[in-house]
């Protein structure tokens, strides 16, 4: 029996979406910052940033699952089988993926072990994760932490996404500024560092390798997913198109932000 999923939708709407939103993409991908990580100590300032990037990339995903797939009680069948197959494999593998040895993991805690491996400070980002498991709202916490501005402004437009923003906005900055970025994205990080400190970023080269690999596919998952949400509806394609360019912006500015702190040191 087949048990991969047939019928993959990919509207014409994400060439298009893709060309306006490339010129964004490109000072991305060929960012000033991969150059200029040169030492143990680059990597770690440039985890400082990335982090966030990794941890909100993480309530994106959770509030697309809560809109395209069955969470409520009673539990009802969302409208879109295929959306919701697709949005369900996202999920266990960036939730639920496994480490070097097997063992279940998120992408995020992956993450964090990379950042202790090679003596990152982590306390930041594990003093927010505990207020928020206090009870405390996001906002209020992000308001109190002493970030850099451009951490700030970065998950300040994640989360005014999940919090505003229509599904087919929030599902155009999952597939294009997250998923169908972040291989290329990875790709001008990984060569060099894998030869230079194989052993003190062991785990993290590894979280590089997974999103490599596996961004590229969820990048077509996500790719119908946003196709089914606009169809063929020219202003919601509109839409997308300026909330994507927004969280490129937001992405550009923290790797200066992340670039400025490795050059400052």
């Amino acid at each position: 029996m087949n048990t991969e999923p047939q019928g993959l939708v990919i509207h014409t709407g994400i060439a298009t979406l893709q060309a306006k939103t490339q010129p964004l993409k490109n000072k991305i991908i060929s960012h000033p910052l991969y150059q200029n990580i040169h030492s143990l100590k680059d990597v770690q300032n440039f985890m400082n940033f990335h982090i966030y990037a990794v941890w909100d990339f993480m309530s994106l995903l959770k509030s697309l699952q809560r809109k395209l797939t069955g969470v409520t009680l009673p539990w009802l069948p969302t409208a879109d089988p295929m959306s919701r197959r697709l949005m369900n494999q996202i999920v266990l593998c960036e939730e639920s993926d496994l480490d070097q040895n097997g063992h279940p993991i998120s992408h995020f805690e992956l993450y964090l072990r990379g950042m202790k491996e090679c003596g990152a400070n982590t306390q930041s980002i594990e003093e927010m994760m505990a207020a928020i498991r206090e009870g405390q709202p996001f906002k209020t916490v992000m308001s109190n932490m002493p970030l850099p501005e451009e951490v700030h402004a970065f998950l300040k437009n994640t989360w005014d996404l999940i919090d505003k923003a229509p599904i087919h906005e929030i599902a155009a900055v999952f597939a294009i500024a997250r998923e169908g970025l972040i291989p290329d994205m990875f790709m001008a990080m990984t060569s060099s560092l894998k030869n230079q400190f194989p052993k003190e970023l062991y785990t993290f080269n590894y979280y590089l390798d997974r999103h490599t690999e596996e961004d590229e596919k969820h990048a077509q998952m996500a790719y119908h997913m946003l196709s089914a949400l606009c169809k063929d509806d020219t202003q919601k394609w509109e839409d997308a198109t300026q909330a994507v360019q927004e969280a490129l912006q937001a992405r550009l500015s923290l790797w200066d932000g992340a670039l400025r702190a490795i050059q400052s040191q």
